[in-house]
């Protein structure tokens, strides 16, 4: 059995609702690591829900992926090879700031499949738009494609458009190193994404892991994170996007590598432990 490409382009999925706190701004962030400098103020203003000093309290700008997140994976009667499928690539996009607090709609929708042929699995893009539930103008959009390895032979549908952008063919301005700590798989799954191969090393083995894996939009965030701390207020980021090259795991080290360009940052990440690269087409856009 194997994907019905028309059941899943057609399925009436519901708006999802997300009832925002500050506790979920809070522990978003400790999540992705802010919070271990526990006393700079610009860390603290994302964990305080009184924000610190003449910073008010904000949400990371990553936070979206985790407002009207579901596992699209488990729709019923899709046929589709769930052990085998990986996320491939990712976009943010930032229309306005982001709530801290209060009621937001996300409606999600399939935008369409690319079959890579028999035994070279399928590429699903989806995209879902948050908005807050007192207004009709979406203040994120975020695009995601999933890799559906053993689903290749399943035909194409819809549209599935590039979501990422090639890093440049000249050598990297800046680098940083950001220690990702051991718990941050435990920690970021409570911001919603539940799925055991995070957190059940039997789970991992039987999907092909030596070990639970963090979170690839965790390792996003702690990236993002170490441009826009060295870049831009986090306030003027507008887009983040990348692609998921290769597992990282808690504990990890990651080296990221930054070309400067103009308002954009496009990034690299490698992991200090392993040497491969975990993520790449990265790309921040920020507001100048």
């Amino acid at each position: 059995m194997t994907l019905d490409v028309n059941r899943l382009m057609n399925y009436p999925f519901p708006e999802i609702e997300t009832n925002l706190t500050p506790r979920d701004a809070c522990l978003y962030a400790l999540g992705i690591g802010i919070g271990e400098q526990a006393t700079d103020p610009a860390q603290l203003a994302f964990v305080n829900e009184n924000g610190c000093g003449e910073i008010n309290f904000r949400a990371a700008p990553t936070q979206p992926v985790t407002m009207g997140f579901f596992r699209w994976v488990l729709t019923p009667g899709l046929g589709l090879d769930v052990n085998r499928v990986v996320h491939g690539e990712d976009r943010i996009t930032l229309h306005g700031p982001i709530p801290t607090e209060g009621r937001v709609l996300s409606k999600f929708e399939i935008l369409g499949v690319q079959d890579k042929g028999e035994g070279r699995g399928a590429l699903v893009h989806c995209r879902w738009v948050t908005r807050q539930e007192d207004s009709n103008t979406a203040f994120a959009t975020v695009e995601m494609k999933n890799f559906c390895r053993g689903d290749g032979g399943c035909g194409s549908a819809g549209v599935s458009s590039a979501i990422t952008s090639a890093i440049p063919d000249t050598p990297f301005n800046r680098e940083a190193a950001v220690k990702i700590r051991p718990d941050a798989a435990l920690l970021y799954r409570l911001s919603g994404d539940l799925n055991p191969l995070h957190i059940d090393p039997v789970y991992a083995l039987s999907a092909g892991f030596e070990k639970p894996i963090l979170h690839g939009r965790c390792t996003m965030a702690f990236a993002a994170r170490a441009i826009w701390e060295t870049t831009c207020p986090p306030e003027a980021v507008t887009q983040i996007s990348c692609r998921f090259s290769a597992p990282t795991y808690p504990g990890d080290t990651l080296r990221v590598l930054m070309w400067d360009c103009e308002n954009t940052v496009h990034f690299r990440a490698l992991s200090s432990d392993t040497g491969k690269t975990v993520i790449d087409n990265g790309q921040l856009i920020f507001k100048i």
